[in-house]
């Protein structure tokens, strides 16, 4: 699939030095002593604040580009690990406590869903690693919502936007049943400027769109 894209950017990225302290990894933030909030400091990349509790790091874009119609994105840590968003979507994430190594699936799409108003089921099947837990079925629901949650209000995103939520059911590290949800803001052109994904128990991240700042 890769090799399919369309590339913007560049494969390896040169991150400024100041930025690196604050850009991950996703596995020791858990045992941070204490909250930061990194602000991005380089107007040659595309930035993506990532959130894990009350850590924030930041990740740079590597590689955007179409996948069938499809906005594929990378998106890199100071130490490499790899996030790669399909439509928004986590599709990826390598480098983890927990990775995702590979997804198959075809959700809805977001302009589907901003012409309408019936909820969608669908399903996708993901390798995840540790386990060697390969082709694990989720089941999903996607449907929009009435009106913006209560994370709306502390996290102003600066264009108007709906809201849709995934109701999950998936499988835990010991095989047995674990529901969440998933929010996503949504402009009318169908980009996600802001999410809550899971990818492990352990390991939800609300996901915010910065974009390149001014110079």
């Amino acid at each position: 699939m890769l090799g399919s894209l369309a590339l913007a950017g560049c494969s390896s990225l040169s991150l400024p030095e100041p930025l690196r302290k604050y850009m991950g990894p996703l596995g020791p933030v858990l045992s941070m002593p204490k909250p930061a909030d990194p602000q991005p400091a380089s107007p040659d990349h595309e930035y993506l604040r990532v959130s894990l509790g009350q850590q924030k790091m930041l990740f740079a874009l590597g590689l955007r580009g179409l996948d069938k119609g499809d906005v594929v994105e990378h998106w890199y840590s100071a130490q490499s690990e790899l996030l790669l968003l399909r439509n928004g979507r986590i599709w990826q994430l390598v480098g983890t406590p927990t990775q995702w190594r590979g997804q198959t699936a075809s959700p809805p799409s977001w302009p589907q869903m901003l012409s309408s108003t019936a909820p969608v089921d669908w399903t996708r099947q993901i390798d995840v690693m540790p386990g060697y837990r390969y082709g694990q079925t989720d089941r999903i629901q996607t449907f929009g919502l009435p009106q913006a949650p209560a994370v709306a209000i502390a996290t102003p995103l600066g264009q108007p936007t709906r809201w849709f939520k995934d109701q999950v059911l998936s499988q835990d590290e010991r095989g047995q049943a674990w529901r969440y949800n998933q929010v996503f803001a949504v402009t009318a052109e169908g980009q996600v400027l802001y999410s809550e994904q899971c990818v492990a128990p352990d390991l939800c991240l609300r996901l915010q769109y910065i974009g390149r700042p001014r110079r």
